[in-house]
């Protein structure tokens, strides 16, 4: 035993001089050592302890190295014409519109309809939304996290057994040299594409759109919740949703200003809609003025949940967020608020934006062109709003609700 443990000391000195840190890493080899030093080490790599860990280093290793035990699977496979639909992220804006995209190119033909579509998703709130709702569109899903390990490897590696629907710029796959870069903490992906190349995927999704503007297949064989439907008091007629963001992230460039909402909201009342707070932001004492169905803090609200309440409503007002893509997905009037990233607008007929406009430091209005250029140079247009030369401007109440008005027109004249 004396012997062994010596052993065992020389073996460790020789991985943490010897190999590299990459590879020591990895922690391929800890698993020759005795238990001891496995504890010890995992419990100074909380890196390693990440479950993400397998997803960001082991499998590109087997997808790398491991093609001659992959080949087999992938062959059969091949045979029998199984194609993985990836790239969905969790996410309450892409999750809906990189569905979306899905849904159109089996509409429409875009992709080879003698495929077995298959999706293989890690449990979440995401994916239970997904197998409750749009189970039927694949061919098999499978939401279980030992399964997607074990495919992992297949779908990173080999293009031509996968369909990316996938609208962000970043990738859960290898690139075509089979080379990938290890992801910040706290995230999965194994390549970005560059800004070129994500805003050609928009305007791919949007040409496709183009064709069918008033198609929103999200919308079809939606069931009924009960627990909704309570809530709603069961009825599902002028229901008008309202979403405000409280924090700065993504295309908010600062919180809502909630006075800004109280003539849409008083208009949106005086013409027989019930309001509902959507989101998961809690309801503001200023709110509590109107009668409001407080959805956001009721218990019940899941993504699911907030797929049938877009497809349901007749008008929504959101701020700058992913909640704007569940109404341009299912095809709701809204106006879309207080959003800074104006490269990326809304594409449904039925959408109203009021974007934010920015100021230079001496209260000159910023163009277009010149906001579009901030968003452009940005290193990432999901990161907090920050440019020390320029701040946002929230447009006043009477915008907000001129827009509503023409919302409100143009529900009663293309509502489906």
């Amino acid at each position: 035993m004396l012997g062994f443990l010596r052993k065992e000391t020389r073996f460790k000195l020789f991985l943490r001089r010897v190999l590299p840190l990459s590879w020591q890493d990895m922690g391929h080899y800890t698993l020759l050592v005795g238990p001891e030093y496995l504890r010890e080490y995992f419990r100074n790599k909380p890196l390693i302890r990440s479950p993400l860990f397998y997803e960001t280093h082991i499998a590109p290793f087997i997808a790398i190295h491991g093609s001659w035990f992959l080949w087999p699977v992938y062959r059969l496979l091949k045979a029998f014409n199984i194609c993985f639909v990836i790239n969905i992220w969790d996410s309450t804006g892409h999750t809906i519109a990189e569905m979306d995209q899905y849904a159109r190119r089996l509409r429409l033909q875009k992709v080879d309809p003698r495929r077995r579509y298959v999706m293989v998703r890690k449990v979440n709130r995401f994916s239970r939304a997904i197998a409750d709702l749009y189970r039927n569109r694949f061919w098999c899903l499978i939401i279980n996290d030992l399964v997607y390990d074990l495919f992992l490897p297949i779908t990173i590696r080999y293009r031509d057994l996968v369909l990316d629907s996938g609208l962000s710029r970043l990738k859960i796959q290898l690139r075509e040299d089979l080379s990938f870069e290890p992801p910040p903490p706290r995230q999965r992906y194994l390549h970005q594409l560059p800004k070129r190349g994500g805003f050609a995927q928009w305007v791919r999704y949007f040409a496709m759109r183009s064709e069918t503007p008033f198609l929103f297949p999200l919308r079809e064989g939606l069931p009924e919740d009960r627990r909704l439907m309570r809530l709603l008091g069961g009825r599902r007629e002028r229901l008008a949703l309202f979403h405000y963001k409280n924090a700065i992230g993504n295309a908010t460039a600062r919180p809502t200003d909630p006075t800004s909402y109280f003539l849409a909201m008083e208009y949106l009342l005086d013409h027989g809609y019930r309001l509902v707070l959507a989101g998961r932001e809690p309801m503001l004492d200023e709110f509590r003025r109107y009668p409001i169905i407080d959805y956001s803090c009721s218990g019940i609200a899941s993504y699911k949940r907030d797929i049938l309440l877009f497809a349901m409503a007749s008008v929504a007002i959101t701020g700058g967020s992913g909640v704007g893509y569940l109404a341009d997905c299912l095809g709701t009037p809204y106006v879309y608020l207080n959003s800074w990233h104006v490269p990326l607008p809304q594409f449904s007929p039925y959408t109203v934006a009021v974007p934010t406009t920015l100021q230079d430091l001496t209260g000159r209005w910023l163009s277009f062109r010149e906001q579009i250029g901030i968003i452009s140079t940005a290193r990432s247009a999901t990161r907090p709003f920050r440019n020390p030369s320029s701040s946002p401007a929230t447009p006043p109440a009477t915008r907000y609700l001129q827009r509503c008005r023409r919302c409100w027109r143009s529900n009663r004249i293309f509502a489906p």
